[in-house]
């Protein structure tokens, strides 16, 4: 039997897979065939040369026993991070958000539980190789995490279990922010919800007003209350009851008033009108009686102003005191 003979022959062979179309053992990497696994870690794959096949599994998968040929790293887990014997004192917690990622790693290890593994990408990515025996510390350690206890008075916690601890600390706090901030944003998102849905239903009750107020223009209420959201359709209502053409609406000086400018009989006119009761309060026409110097201008509404000028005009005693 040749070396040829042996590399065509099929066996079966746990391999690294981290992603990607290779999958890799201590030694070399094989060229991954068809699908792919689903997640991260150890696999079994039928090997052929270096040619690999997955072999779609829902056990478990034991790491090789043998470590020989692999860049072992020891250390303790906090969360998926590895954090490796030898980390500074004090430790730092920026630094370690940088700890390499452990893939391959069994459900339910606990928080400081001292692992071995592969570092397959220094500084990036490891494989859970098995466990390592205790330190000793790690159970007080653990019951000090989960009760939110300092560990300075525990005796023989070393540098890597500070650290590891410490930035589960800082995990937890890192997350406990994003939890508010998450929180802040949805109620914010629900508030602003709530205000659009208040300001369309506002708007459509203004809305089911104006219509309202359109459908009972006709009528003098009708046109005062439109005066109120609409001054513009109430002057322009106004108007059309004598026949006369409104051509602009405009703001006095007064608060309360307004300047209409229309047209009547071919010639324009502007008076003055409370802009709530579209009374007139000047009438830009001289209303004053000779006899007793009394002005006539509120006598009259924007109605019938235009039918006081047609008398006027009638009468030829029409004097225009603001002229258009």
């Amino acid at each position: 039997m040749g070396w040829q003979d042996l590399l065509s022959q099929n066996h079966t062979q746990t391999l690294a897979w981290l992603g990607g179309k290779t999958a890799l053992d201590a030694k070399r990497s094989y060229r991954i065939q068809g699908r792919r696994p689903q997640h991260r870690g150890w696999h079994q794959f039928q090997v052929q040369g270096r040619r690999a096949t997955w072999v779609s599994s829902e056990e478990e998968i034991t790491p090789p026993y043998e470590v020989g040929g692999f860049n072992t790293v020891r250390g303790y887990l906090a969360g998926n991070r590895l954090i490796a014997d030898g980390s500074a004192y004090p430790p730092q917690i920026q630094a370690l958000f940088g700890a390499p990622t452990v893939y391959g790693l069994p459900p339910g290890l606990d928080p400081f539980t001292r692992v071995l593994c592969w570092e397959v990408v220094p500084g990036e990515s490891m494989l859970y190789l098995g466990i390592e025996f205790p330190a000793g510390p790690e159970p007080e350690v653990l019951i000090a995490f989960e009760d939110q206890l300092s560990i300075d008075s525990i005796p023989g916690v070393d540098p890597a279990l500070h650290a590891a601890f410490s930035f589960l600390r800082e995990m937890e706090r890192v997350e406990e922010e994003q939890n508010r901030l998450l929180r802040e944003r949805q109620e914010a998102e629900v508030r602003a919800l709530r205000e659009q849905a208040a300001r369309e239903a506002a708007e459509q009750e203004r809305l089911g007003r104006l219509e309202e107020m359109r459908r009972n223009i006709g009528s003098a209420a009708g046109r005062r209350n439109m005066a109120q959201q609409d001054l513009r359709a109430a002057c322009l209502a106004a108007l059309q009851v004598s026949g006369a053409e409104l051509i602009s609406v405009r703001e006095s000086y007064s608060s309360e008033e307004s300047v209409v400018r229309f047209r009547f009989l071919e010639r324009r006119f502007e008076c003055v009108i409370n802009s709530s009761t579209l009374a007139v309060t000047e009438a830009g026409i001289c209303l004053t009686d000779e006899m007793t110097g009394e002005r006539g201008d509120t006598r009259f509404t924007l109605e019938s102003l235009p039918s006081v000028i047609r008398e006027a005009i009638d009468l030829d005693v029409l004097v225009v005191f603001r002229h258009v």
